[in-house]
């Protein structure tokens, strides 16, 4: 488990290793909690190198970070963007060593139904160190984890990888905590008690997209996405179910994204890893034991 806050992670921990023992499961003490800040990039390469030397293969990672507030991370890039995205790409890559020594290795990358929204075009090197208006940049982070998906497995799907989308659902959790003060947050809360799935609910289409068999996930083609609301019209009707459906746990669909798709998802791969380059160049050399450096820009 790689948090930002190691108390809570070990708390959570604590939980799950009960809750294996209690079932029987023998390894319920293998679970690792390590530091992980998304809106740090020299964070993201030291808890890299830290798993690099720990382990010499990753089956599964699970790209869930979620950010609604403003401000900047640590290295001057608008936060959401910083980390609902950039932090997601960054520890991917240099985790991607391990992650193609497993040969049948899985990438679930969290979206959003607010993808709809999101707007590729103001991603760039210069916008990303520019202050957003608060929740302006979040839909565009969660369309951006969708063009990273396709990308993996445009570059990757051939050595075995394999990268998964899904949406949460509306979810009450923890990631509200900033839009819950003051009275109209109270009525928001009570609100979101109500009317949004719980965080167990949430969880759904993110074990979905862990666990699905390899093969009947390529079937879906480049950019496989599941999200929890039952679809009236079909997977490729997604609005206005997608939004607030009938819960149905998880449920094949067509997100929306660029009609110059593969395109786009290039060009937004470029502008990350010429950014996120400059960044750890050096840092990154330093991982080459561990296997290819996947810095490619093109």
């Amino acid at each position: 488990m790689a948090c930002r806050d190691v108390e809570k992670g070990e708390r959570t921990a604590e939980g799950i290793r009960r809750e294996l023992a209690a079932s029987g499961c023998s390894s319920g003490g293998g679970v690792e909690v390590i530091k992980l800040d998304l809106a740090d990039l020299d964070d993201i390469r030291q808890f890299a190198e830290r798993f690099h030397a720990a382990h010499q293969r990753l089956d599964l990672l699970v790209n869930n970070a979620g950010h609604s507030a403003a401000g900047f991370t640590a290295q001057g890039l608008e936060l959401k963007l910083g980390v609902n995205f950039v932090g997601h790409f960054a520890l991917t890559q240099l985790l991607l060593p391990l992650l193609l020594q497993a040969g049948d290795a899985r990438v679930v990358n969290l979206s959003s139904v607010m993808h709809h929204f999101g707007d590729p075009a103001v991603y760039s090197q210069e916008r990303l160190r520019e202050p957003s208006s608060k929740g302006s940049t979040y839909p565009t982070s969660k369309l951006l984890m969708l063009l990273f998906t396709h990308q993996l497995n445009v570059r990757y799907g051939s050595q075995g990888l394999v990268a998964v989308a899904c949406n949460p659902g509306a979810v009450y959790s923890d990631i509200w905590r900033e839009a819950v003060r003051g009275l109209a947050g109270r009525m928001f809360a009570l609100f979101m008690r109500i009317c949004f799935l719980s965080t167990d609910q949430g969880s759904h289409t993110s074990v979905t997209a862990a666990l699905a068999d390899s093969t009947e996930v390529r079937k879906r083609g480049l950019l496989p996405y599941c999200q929890p609301y039952f679809l009236a019209l079909g997977p490729r009707f997604l609005m206005p179910f997608e939004m607030a459906g009938p819960f149905v746990g998880s449920c094949w669909g067509i997100p929306r994204t660029p009609t110059n798709l593969s395109a786009e998802a290039e060009r937004v791969w470029r502008v990350s890893a010429e950014m996120v380059e400059g960044h750890m160049r050096a840092d990154v050399a330093g991982l080459k034991r561990h296997g290819k450096a996947h810095w490619k820009r093109a």
